[in-house]
């Protein structure tokens, strides 16, 4: 991935696919740098902000994760995995 970001640095799907791998690999803090850099460019590409909170929650940031969460639900308010992450979140915060 990282050619194809020397090539195409601006383009959303191979950061996204980047968090992906890394994610895979166990290696949650750049991920979430990849997901991240994935929404600069397209703020409402799901996938990466749907992972980006999955990956806030691994690295024990609820409060960051539910946010991703709430910006899911903007996207699609109806999501119940979205939405059964995001009452985890709250529990794990103690805001439910």
């Amino acid at each position: 991935f990282d050619k194809a970001l020397a090539l195409d640095p601006l383009n959303a799907q191979y950061c996204y696919r980047k968090g992906v791998a890394l994610q895979q690999r166990r290696q949650p803090q750049e991920a979430a740098e990849s997901f991240k850099a994935a929404l600069r460019q397209n703020p409402r590409f799901a996938g990466a902000l749907f992972n980006l909170g999955i990956v806030h929650r691994e690295l024990g940031e609820p409060d960051k994760a539910s946010e991703d969460f709430k910006r899911m639900l903007q996207l699609n308010p109806e999501d119940p995995p979205v939405l059964a992450l995001l009452g985890e979140c709250l529990a794990d915060m103690g805001d439910l």
